[in-house]
C-alpha cells in the first residue's frame, strides 16, 4: 500500500477518495489529507515517516504549493511530490525544477493517470530500498573480510 499525503483543495481530495473506492483499489491510500499548506506542513513533520508520496496544489491557503516544496528542500526532507495543478505555466514549472517534483499532472485528467503515477511511485521506492538493503549487505560483507 502507498501511503499518501494529499494537499489539496477538499473537492479534489473527495473526487480522488471516492474513485480510489469506486475501484476498490488496494494499492494507493489517501493516509493523509488537508486543504491548507501550514497544515499540510505540520502533517509533513509529525507523519513523514509514513508518508510515500505527497500529492500537492500550487494554490492553497496559508501557504503555497511552492513555499511547501521550499520549506522541502530546506529541511532535507526527501518525499516523492506530484505536483498536481490547473497551473500550465510553463516557466513556473522549470523554476520547479529544482525540487524533488516527479511528475505533473493537470487538474481535470482521469483520476486513473493519478493512480497510475502514484503505483510507479510506489515501485521506485521498492526499488530505491533493494538497492538500499543491498548496498548495506555488500558493505557488511566487505567488512567482514578486512585484515589488519
Amino acid at each position: 500500500m502507498i501511503n499518501i499525503l494529499m494537499i489539496d483543495e477538499v473537492s479534489s481530495i473527495k473526487g480522488f477518495s471516492e474513485f480510489l473506492n469506486s475501484k476498490s483499489s488496494t494499492q494507493v491510500n489517501i493516509k493523509y489529507k488537508c486543504s491548507d499548506g501550514l497544515e499540510g506542513l505540520e502533517m509533513i513533520n509529525k507523519y513523514q515517516d509514513d508518508i510515500d508520496c505527497i500529492v500537492l496544489s500550487l494554490v492553497l491557503p496559508s501557504l503555497d504549493g511552492v513555499g511547501i516544496l521550499k520549506y522541502l528542500k530546506k529541511e532535507n526532507i526527501n518525499k516523492r511530490v506530484i505536483l498536481y495543478t490547473y497551473n500550465t505555466n510553463l516557466d513556473l514549472l522549470k523554476l520547479l525544477g529544482e525540487y524533488r517534483i516527479l511528475f505533473v499532472l493537470y487538474k481535470g485528467m482521469d483520476l486513473g493517470l493519478l493512480e497510475d503515477r502514484i503505483i510507479d511511485i510506489g515501485a521506485l521506492k521498492k526499488k530505491e530500498e533493494l538497492e538500499n538493503k543491498r548496498d548495506r549487505k555488500s558493505t557488511r560483507l566487505n567488512s567482514s573480510h578486512i585484515t589488519i
